[in-house]
């Protein structure tokens, strides 16, 4: 992606990182090296092209798709709200400092638009403060009557279908299933998104389909096959150097093509 024409742009400023992957080199390129080098990206956008709308674009990658960790989810929270004598039900959050906090999951909608806390109050006689479980979850919204909510008590439903495989077709099976239909659980948007929308940026994700239908990687094979012309070299600067290379070789009617 070139942001601004190169003469106004040293390296430091490009929103491209240059990632040397492995265990014992930088790791593993993750979802918070993801927003960071958005934020890089739209840093340098509102800095030299403010007066434009801009619209990013990503692939359909697990990475990209990750939702904050208090974000609505109906994978792993209980089905009943967990005993006074074990840990509440909490979800894991880095702060700004890059450590780990543990903080309650965020609210949730009734259909209606109105709030729906997911943990009791701290005055509840039986479980003050505790986590509601998916069975309460369901039961509340069932009494508001949401649409698509059967009573989780008749009959009683389990949290999950056996051996996680739901009948095609069902939205009413099991408790998750349930909750995974639900509007707010539906729309939750990813960390990415939640990033990027919130400063005035557009977002687009790829639908899931074979790579080379993939407008992305037809850049990455172009700028691979130029990278092939270069003589080999175990200098990590000569590969460093060809890989920029390459990628700037990319014309910009192929990317939009």
């Amino acid at each position: 992606m070139c942001l601004q024409p190169r003469s106004k742009l040293s390296r430091s400023q490009s929103a491209r990182v240059l990632f040397r992957s492995g265990k014992n080199r930088d790791g593993y390129f993750t979802n918070k090296d993801i927003l960071a080098q958005v934020t890089n990206a739209m840093n340098i956008l509102d800095t030299y092209f403010s007066r434009y709308r801009h619209v990013f674009l990503f692939d359909n990658a697990t990475n990209h798709r990750k939702r904050r960790g208090n974000a609505l989810s109906a994978m792993k929270i209980p089905v009943n709200p967990p005993p006074m004598n074990k840990p509440n039900f909490l979800c894991v959050v880095v702060d700004e400092n890059g450590d780990e906090k543990q903080v309650p999951m965020d609210n949730g909608r009734f259909p209606d638009g109105s709030e729906q806390s997911f943990y009791f109050p701290v005055s509840h006689h039986t479980y003050p403060g505790r986590f509601k479980g998916m069975q309460e979850i369901v039961r509340e919204r069932f009494e508001r009557s949401a649409p698509g909510v059967p009573n989780p008590n008749n009959p009683r439903l389990n949290g999950q279908c056996k051996d996680f495989k739901c009948p095609d077709g069902r939205t009413d099976c099991c408790l998750r299933r349930i909750l995974y239909n639900q509007p707010d659980f539906i729309t939750q948007k990813s960390a990415l998104e939640e990033l990027c929308t919130a400063r005035g940026y557009s977002v687009i994700f790829l639908p899931k389909f074979h790579c080379e239908l993939n407008s992305l990687e037809q850049s990455w094979g172009f700028s691979k096959r130029i990278y092939r012309e270069f003589p080999s070299s175990s200098h990590e600067d000569d590969l460093e150097n060809n890989v920029i290379a390459s990628l700037e070789a990319v014309p910009l009617v192929s990317q939009r093509r």
